[in-house]
């Protein structure tokens, strides 16, 4: 299986990993996962049906990331975009607040140095 890397990352990787975890879980994930999602778990073609409903353009960031986090056991956020956070498991206090405010003062002292 695919790690997941913390930091921010795309939806839709979010998504393959969430799949590729899915593909290898015990039967009864992947109906938890098909249940969340109104999706009927008695299908043939389950997988594909979960990632039918997972890529569907409406369905909200918020509630992929939801499943993500317990499917993939990781602090993940929604930002926005289609843009996740996916925290570091080792650092309790790693938010995405945190990383963009590192972030923004890394550019500060950046453009502080350039000019």
């Amino acid at each position: 299986m695919k790690m997941v890397k913390p930091g921010f990352s795309h939806l839709s990787d979010l998504v393959d990993s969430m799949m590729e975890c899915l593909a290898t879980a015990p039967s009864g994930a992947r109906v938890f996962a098909a249940k969340l999602l109104y999706v009927d778990p008695r299908r043939e073609d389950l997988l594909e049906a979960i990632k039918e409903a997972l890529s569907d353009p409406y369905l909200n960031g918020h509630a992929i990331t939801t499943l993500g986090s317990i499917i993939l056991r990781h602090t993940i956020t929604y930002q926005e975009d289609s843009v996740v956070y996916i925290a570091d498991p080792d650092d309790p206090e790693d938010t995405a607040e945190r990383a963009i405010a590192a972030a923004t003062h890394r550019l500060d002292v950046w453009n502080k140095a350039s000019s």
